[in-house]
């Protein structure tokens, strides 16, 4: 069971892999990681793996990349990064999306433009 707030995590942490439309193994792998990780940090009670967060990426991954073909694109962005305004441990958050954004040697402008965002 995914709740609200690892959804939001989730589709923040999934944005930063598609922004660029190039999705890369070594991306997924560390949002897999990540997720996981910071799964406890939301909710200690909650058992989530890496292999439920790599399959929670390709089940939701077409309609992500739809949302972000749309014109209204940064609200998506800025809704996903909103949900994190109060979360305690932001920088982790915050350094899982530059781990994913390097995971494939390239740090593409788009990428540095949501993290910095």
């Amino acid at each position: 069971m995914v709740t609200r707030k690892l959804e939001n995590l989730l589709v923040l942490l999934a944005l930063v892999i598609l922004i660029d439309k190039k999705v890369y193994r070594e991306e997924v792998e560390v949002f897999a990681s990540a997720a996981a990780t910071l799964s406890a940090e939301l909710d200690p009670g909650l058992f989530f793996t890496e292999g439920m967060a790599a399959d929670w990426f390709r089940e939701n991954r077409r309609r992500l990349e739809e949302k972000l073909g749309h014109k209204d694109k940064n609200d998506l962005i800025d809704k996903a990064l909103k949900n994190f305004d109060e979360f305690p441990r932001i920088k982790k958050v915050f350094f899982s999306m530059i781990r994913i954004a390097h995971a494939d040697n390239e740090y593409h402008e788009t990428e540095h433009a949501m993290i910095k965002r």
